[in-house]
């Protein structure tokens, strides 16, 4: 009130800290969070964790509300994070030895189809530290679960027929291979 006794009405007031409408960051550390460890098995969570916990950072350093949700896409985003890490530390050698098959697969095949040999980087699954591995998983050995594979994809894996034409059975080395799943070391 002012000496006339009128209400003084500041209109220009704004509170220092609004609850609702800054909790955006906290919210996506939350969703980040989740889906990290919902797709963390298929690799997305590589994208998803680290987003994840550079937005709860940020929402829990600039105290923008929602502390419950930046915790909680914190702490998911981590255990993702560490579950990504053992994975890729555990298995580099077999992810190294995919990634190289997907960019010779043709020529691998290919030379499978005539010697019925692997390269050297593929051959050693067939080795005894695999051995149950394989017995486990329904097959005798690596080179049995490569036929199994190039059958399910349609690729014959003996020599081509000779009713097939070259054209028929270049289509079928096109074919992309779906390789099924990563034997465990």
């Amino acid at each position: 009130m002012d000496e006339n006794n009128n209400y003084n009405y500041d209109y220009n007031y704004s509170d220092p800290n609004p609850k609702s409408g800054r909790t955006g960051f906290a919210i996506t550390a939350l969703i980040m969070g989740i889906l990290s460890i919902l797709l963390c098995c298929c690799g997305a969570g590589i994208i998803f964790a680290p987003l994840g916990i550079i937005f709860a950072i940020i929402s829990l350093a600039t105290s923008r509300g929602g502390t419950g949700m930046a915790i909680t896409g914190l702490v998911l985003s981590s255990i993702s994070a560490v579950f990504i890490i053992i994975v890729c530390v555990s298995y580099h050698q077999i992810i190294g030895d995919v990634i190289r098959f997907s960019g010779e697969s043709e020529k691998v095949i290919t030379e499978y189809q005539e010697t019925g040999e692997l390269p050297d980087y593929l051959d050693k699954y067939n080795g005894d530290e695999y051995k149950d591995f394989w017995k486990s998983a329904g097959y005798d050995d690596f080179n049995d679960y490569f036929d199994q594979i190039l059958k399910s994809a349609n690729i014959s894996t003996s020599k081509n027929s000779s009713s097939e034409s070259g054209e028929e059975s270049k289509n079928k080395n096109d074919d992309v291979v779906d390789l099924g799943f990563l034997p465990a070391v």
